[in-house]
């Protein structure tokens, strides 16, 4: 919305103080193509690719005008001339991957082309026609730039907020709606790995170590709503503290669940125990996704 809205204004504004004829165009183009490829999962990369087809569909416009059409002494004529330009369009139209852009391509050509006597337009209304999708292409390039790898680590970086907030604050009423959360973006995940050719298993097992952190975080902040004990209460806020940063030391976090591991095991909380050291465990063996300064094997991982 941002990013529409000042493109859109901002052009506007051009058009208001230069007065250009052609401004129309520009508005035109560019409305069109920031609002219509906004919400695509890469918009830079398609429009480039649409510039291209409305690139050559203006070209075809301007030799249209330029150089065929002057040979011409009637109007039925020029629309004879500009057939051929036309029914090319069928063979690319027959492929899923050219379909589009060959929609593009006729789009501009029939907007750029008015087969009427006297012959009227100029090459700078056609020019301003392509300068739209090329601001639109600008705007997606520079303002908020989104691809499959900025999604990919902007939900990445939800994933390990909602743990820290787990670790902070656990709350068993949200449970369920974080669940619900992660299994939506696992599977945005596996799309854009696959996307961009990554691995699609490391990121499952990254979402199953979060999934395993978070259901024993639940599990922490439950006992410690029930602990009577001080010393087990201390060292249980201890270490949800140092998972609470778990971003900017994953390797503490997983050190301080192995802790509390061997304290509960003494406190005869078995399973839970069980439970701490196999998330502690995940999250070594995971430390590329849960914190970027978490690359260099521990001793206990190697």
């Amino acid at each position: 919305m941002l990013r529409t809205t000042g493109v859109l204004l901002l052009i506007g504004l051009v058009w208001v103080a230069t007065g250009w004829s052609a401004g129309a165009y520009v508005m035109l183009g560019t409305s069109v193509m920031v609002t219509l490829f906004s919400t695509f999962e890469n918009p830079a990369w398609i429009m480039r690719r649409i510039l291209a087809w409305q690139a050559a569909g203006a070209l075809c416009a301007l030799a249209l005008r330029w150089l065929l059409w002057p040979l011409a002494d009637a109007e039925w004529q020029l629309v004879a001339l500009m057939l051929p330009l036309i029914l090319v369009t069928v063979v690319p139209f027959l492929h899923r991957r050219t379909q589009n852009g060959s929609m593009d391509y006729v789009m501009i050509l029939l907007l750029l082309s008015q087969p009427a006597l006297p012959l009227t337009g100029s090459i700078g209304h056609s020019l301003a026609v392509v300068a739209g999708p090329l601001a639109a292409l600008i705007a997606f390039r520079l303002v908020f730039p989104t691809n499959a790898r900025r999604r990919r680590r902007h939900l990445e970086r939800m994933m390990l907020s909602e743990l820290e907030a787990l670790a902070s604050r656990g709350d068993s009423r949200r449970e369920t709606l974080w669940q619900a959360r992660l299994y939506h973006r696992v599977m945005r995940l596996v799309h854009w790995s696959h996307l961009q050719g990554d691995a699609t298993h490391r990121v499952v097992d990254a979402s199953l170590a979060v999934l395993t952190l978070g259901e024993t975080l639940e599990a922490l902040h439950r006992f410690a709503s029930d602990e009577r004990d001080p010393g087990t209460r201390r060292r249980l806020a201890a270490s949800l503290r140092r998972v609470a940063r778990l971003r900017q030391a994953p390797q503490e976090a997983a050190a301080a669940l192995e802790r509390l591991a061997h304290t509960l095991a003494r406190r005869q909380r078995v399973e839970l125990a069980r439970q701490a050291r196999h998330a502690a465990g995940l999250l070594r063996e995971n430390q590329g996704f849960f914190g970027s300064g978490a690359h260099q094997a521990t001793p206990a991982s190697r």
